[in-house]
């Protein structure tokens, strides 16, 4: 499931480039229309339904695993123009957001990813 808060969006309308991963994008999941980009938008999934779902720039049919990993050999390092502070200030930003909207559920999550092995994955949706 995809969560993006309203300030996310103004950090998504900086983007060069928006890759979205195994991951729906209606309304009811982003809680708003649209993910306020104005970039390219590239979609990779398994699911050729959800390719269809929502348009983008490129869809990419395959396993997520593979594309990225296909994906990344191909791509320079440090080209991202976000400081080490503002990741830091963005992070702390959605957790307190989510905090916020969610009350709990960040302590859950923090007790989960304490004693579950480190990789490990775990999805929600509504």
């Amino acid at each position: 499931m995809v969560w993006i808060s309203h300030d996310v969006a103004g950090d998504i309308a900086r983007a060069d480039l928006v890759v979205v991963v195994g991951s729906e994008l209606s309304e009811v999941d982003l809680w708003r229309p649209d993910l306020g980009h104005a970039c390219p938008l590239i979609r990779v999934d398994i699911d050729p339904a959800e390719l269809a779902d929502t348009p983008a720039d490129l869809a990419i049919r395959g396993d997520a695993a593979a594309v990225l990993s296909a994906l990344a050999a191909t791509l320079p390092e440090g080209n991202s123009d976000w400081t080490a502070a503002e990741v830091a200030q963005a992070r702390a930003r959605w957790r307190a957001e989510a905090d916020a909207e969610r009350p709990g559920i960040v302590p859950v999550c923090d007790a989960l990813r304490a004693v579950l092995p480190a990789g490990t994955r775990i999805y929600s949706d509504v």
